[in-house]
């Protein structure tokens, strides 16, 4: 499958996964990725191959909170393994078999500030690391479905 359609389709792979996980339902398209009465999660999605590094468009942080003002909302930064290349899996293949070691980092929504927005050609945009996350100690480790979540200790997360 080509890179750009296979990073289509596992995202909502993911997307689905961290929903049932997080028992939170999808949120439209143009809208946060999971969004439930109270809680909203916006997915960020990275193949452990590649770097560790996630861009975030600035947009989003401005607009989501915006619209959901009486909502606690999270990033969600998610990294994965395949069990095979992309190139080799067919578009009409079933993905979440191929899917593994799935571990998904929750952060408050606030936590995005921190870093500088780059004006990219494609647009504005806030790079995150992995290395960047709180301590471990910061987080509740919870195995779901197949994966790993990490959220923050005491949040409407970790319930």
């Amino acid at each position: 499958m080509k890179p750009r359609v296979f990073t289509t389709i596992v995202e909502l792979y993911h997307r689905n996964w961290l929903s049932k996980a997080l028992v939170l339902p999808k949120g439209n398209h143009d809208d946060i990725d999971l969004l439930g009465d109270r809680i909203g999660v916006e997915l960020k999605c990275r193949y452990r191959v590649h770097s560790q590094r996630v861009a975030v468009h600035d947009d989003q942080v401005e607009k989501f909170p915006r619209e959901h003002p009486d909502h606690d909302l999270y990033w969600a930064f998610l990294f994965y393994s395949l069990q095979r290349p992309p190139k080799s899996i067919r578009q009409d293949e079933d993905v979440e078999p191929f899917i593994h070691q799935r571990e998904v980092w929750c952060l408050p929504w606030p936590w995005i500030d921190q870093f500088s927005v780059s004006n990219a050609p494609t647009g504005p945009y806030r790079y995150v690391s992995k290395n960047d996350f709180p301590e471990q100690s910061y987080f509740a480790r919870v195995r779901r479905n197949q994966g790993v979540l990490y959220v923050p200790q005491q949040s409407a997360l970790h319930r």
